[in-house]
């Protein structure tokens, strides 16, 4: 705080008979604070100041003009209390100004440090036979845990790095930034506008952390901030120490990026697959459905497929997704080895828009003569997986008929920023794999072998590759 304060008449004549002898001065010992307002005046004396709560002998001054004393005190102790009135005392015992208030001066408490500073206007006398019992304080040095006092540093101690007291205004660290990264600048360190250097013009230290500080570590917490990144680490350590559903829960997903991949073997039907687990997106079916999903969760997606089927055992979708003999029998299977490699308690439940009807004598939404479409849905509960839609791969409907344009109708991100994990192998070479999406009355969608989207017979063996909701 900085405010004005009177100087008593006992202070002006201490001060009159320094200059009168010319042999002495009047010395500031200390300052006193007090709990309880005053009226202050020219008169005021020592023994109107009472509820004595602190007594400072840290104070210190300085002569600003001939007639002006601007004088300090503070208090570094752990003391709590609330100053009304402050009074500064001579080493004689003189009351040599006051400052009172009864909404108060300053308040303390123990983990602050109380700095009081006023102007001490003299009417008489010469501030220069004014001295104070602390001569080394007025305002302290500026430090980390400290307020205080600190000198600006020029561009080129900046850029030296060696000083530990002064301190950078933000165009001086531009300048320094620009030296230390370019070497010497004969334009001032001036950045252009639009390159990297513009971000590391903001981050103290940038010279020492550029090499080890990432995009990452810079992004802050949430589902659509971590979705806008691909990363590609392996997170296994993650999810095993607990850390991962830990994230997950409180929807930081903290150190979970789409790319990033759990190792983790899945056991169906008696077969074990040795799959990396790739994070797909943070939250994508967050409150989606008729029945709204409030879980935060993370899609996950095997690397590769986990074995191969038949959508139907003949060349028809009678029955829509839902009456298939994939729907029906054999993901439950896959279903059970998820939910064990995972944990069943690691499994998010959802609700899906299947399809359930077939219209034979629509036309085909793939063009090419085909009829057949689907004409009827509703809304399922599933458990832990099922397999995806051409959305879920391709970000739009390529081939897939009516009701099937309802169901989860976005890209999954991690396939918007790696068309590449669309591959997968089958015995070493590329294969294609089955989505649920009706393309006419025998044949369902699947992302073909060279990456694109195509469609097969329904009695066609293709890879089955699910998309899990894990948290």
């Amino acid at each position: 705080m900085s405010d004005s304060c009177i100087v008593t008449r006992a202070g002006i004549q201490a001060l009159i008979n320094a200059e009168a002898t010319g042999t002495t001065t009047v010395t500031i010992a200390k300052a006193i604070f007090s709990s309880t307002a005053i009226t202050a005046s020219a008169l005021s004396v020592l023994s109107d100041i009472t509820d004595i709560v602190a007594e400072i002998n840290t104070v210190s001054g300085v002569a600003t003009d001939e007639h002006t004393i601007h004088v300090s005190a503070g208090d570094v102790s752990d003391a709590v209390y609330t100053a009304k009135t402050i009074g500064f005392v001579t080493d004689g015992g003189v009351l040599f100004a006051v400052a009172s208030s009864e909404d108060g001066l300053l308040s303390k408490i123990a983990t602050t440090q109380a700095y009081a500073s006023f102007e001490l206007v003299l009417t008489q006398g010469n501030p220069q036979y004014v001295t104070f019992g602390d001569t080394n304080f007025l305002n302290p040095d500026a430090t980390e845990s400290q307020k205080g006092v600190a000198q600006l540093a020029t561009a080129a101690e900046a850029s030296a790095g060696t000083d530990t007291k002064k301190i950078i205004t933000p165009a001086t660290l531009k300048t320094a930034l620009a030296d230390s990264a370019n070497g010497p600048d004969t334009t001032a360190g001036v950045v252009e506008p639009g390159t990297d250097e513009d971000v590391w013009a903001m981050v103290p230290n940038a010279k020492e952390i550029k090499g080890t500080i990432s995009l990452f570590d810079l992004c802050p917490s949430g589902a659509p901030q971590h979705n806008a990144l691909y990363r590609g680490k392996n997170i296994t350590s993650l999810f095993t120490s607990g850390e991962f559903s830990e994230n997950v829960a409180n929807g930081t997903f903290d150190d979970i990026y789409p790319g990033d991949y759990i190792e983790l073997p899945v056991t169906i039907s008696g077969t074990t697959y040795q799959a990396k687990w790739v994070v797909g997106e943070c939250d994508y079916a967050l409150h989606y459905g008729d029945t709204e999903l409030t879980e935060h969760h993370v899609l996950v997606f095997p690397d590769i497929q986990l074995g191969t089927s038949y959508m139907n055992s003949t060349n028809t979708t009678a029955g829509g997704y839902k009456g298939s003999y994939m729907y029906t029998t054999k993901m439950p299977a896959v279903r059970t080895g998820i939910k064990n490699a995972f944990g069943s308690s690691h499994v998010c439940s959802f609700r899906e828009y299947l399809t359930k009807t077939v219209n034979t004598s629509m036309a085909s939404m793939a063009g090419g003569g085909f009829t057949g479409a689907s004409s009827d849905a509703e809304w399922t509960t599933v458990e832990a997986c099922d397999i995806m839609t051409e959305s879920m791969v391709y970000g739009s409907k390529m081939s897939s008929s009516y009701k099937d344009r309802h169901d989860f109708p976005k890209i999954i991100s991690a396939f918007s920023h790696n068309s590449s994990l669309r591959f997968t192998d089958l015995a070493g070479s590329r294969y294609w794999w089955w989505l649920r999406d009706v393309v006419s009355s025998s044949r369902f969608a699947n992302v073909g072998g060279h990456g694109g989207a195509h469609y097969h017979n329904a009695s066609n063996v293709g890879g089955v590759r699910p998309f899990c909701l894990i948290k």
